[in-house]
């Protein structure tokens, strides 16, 4: 009999090293532990690796940072991108760099993961920038990563996850809910593990591993529970698979995210439109992507709020 408990779960992916990242990458994980290291630091491993190298400078010319004058040096580059965002940029660009493909057959898609990635580490970025005390850096590698063990997961049990994800878009419950039910446990749990042993350690550990659990989120103090809820906020975000916003979700989204803007913009400042912060999600994302040459979700956040509230609209309207 097939033993797939947690435990024999952890010890596979160890044994087998499927989410072992780059030399240069693990160096730079490594440096980033240390506030003290700077520019001069982080410039050896990452000129020592071409590749990684031409990436960074590209990155750092992109819109996403929008500096007037082009950027030739990694020591340039160091000095003007601040040191947790290129870490960040290493991380993300690594870890879907040795992310397996899904065996044949499988109608899991390896793009759209990357899509979804992307989308709600991007959404979480720009939410947490609102708010003092939370690093917007520190909640978008939690948000990227929240569903990073997936393509491993459906490669070890192609045809559990056929199963399950079928019963998902049949009965609209959350793939972490199946997963508990199935195996005893679920991908959030392998997400924490992966990051723990990517020692990113940044105090998001727990937000990974309960990011489908949006019925226990807690908005008081300290920033640690603040920056744990827009994680699990970003879990109900659209896939770049669906067609539709599922209703249950959108619901649930739209009501959280009041909490947390009411909580946080009585205080004389004009409150946060979903709207803006969905078209600014889009854009970030598509230039994000554009990085790792990967296309944009088929339909935008924008997209789908628009037809989440025509849907609204129509049923509050019928006789």
């Amino acid at each position: 009999m097939t033993d797939n408990s947690f435990e024999s779960l952890v010890q596979r992916i160890k044994k087998e090293r499927v989410f072992a990242l780059p030399q240069s990458a693990a160096n730079i994980m490594e440096l980033a532990k240390n506030p003290e290291n700077g520019p001069a630091e982080f410039a050896v491993p990452i000129s020592a690796d071409p590749g990684l190298a031409s990436q960074i400078l590209s990155f750092a010319n992109s819109s996403y940072f929008g500096f007037r004058h082009k950027i030739t040096t990694i020591q340039q580059a160091l000095s003007l991108i601040s040191i947790r965002a290129m870490r960040n940029f290493v991380i993300w660009n690594a870890v879907f760099a040795v992310l397996p493909n899904p065996k044949k057959g499988s109608s899991f898609q390896l793009k759209i993961i990357l899509q979804d990635a992307v989308r709600r580490g991007t959404f979480c970025k720009l939410l947490a920038a609102h708010f003092p005390g939370i690093d917007p850096d520190e909640v978008f590698i939690a948000g990227l990563i929240q569903d990073i063990s997936l393509p491993v997961l459906v490669n070890y049990f192609s045809n559990e996850y056929e199963k399950l994800f079928q019963n998902q878009n049949q009965t609209g419950k959350r793939l972490s809910t199946l997963e508990t039910e199935y195996f005893g446990w679920h991908h959030g749990q392998i997400g924490a593990f992966l990051v723990d042993e990517w020692g990113i350690n940044n105090g998001l550990t727990g937000a990974v591993e309960a990011h489908s659990n949006c019925k226990d989120i807690n908005l008081s103090e300290p920033a640690a529970n603040l920056s744990s809820a827009i994680v699990k906020l970003s879990s109900l975000l659209p896939s770049a698979i669906d067609t539709i916003w599922n209703e249950a979700e959108a619901d649930a989204f739209l009501e959280i995210i009041h909490k947390i803007t009411v909580k946080k913009f009585l205080n004389g400042k004009s409150a946060l439109r979903v709207s803006d912060l969905f078209a600014a999600a889009d854009a970030g994302t598509a230039e994000l992507l554009g990085q790792v040459r990967t296309s944009t979700p088929v339909s935008s956040l924008i997209d789908m709020l628009q037809q989440y509230s025509n849907m609204i609209s129509d049923s509050s309207t019928e006789p």
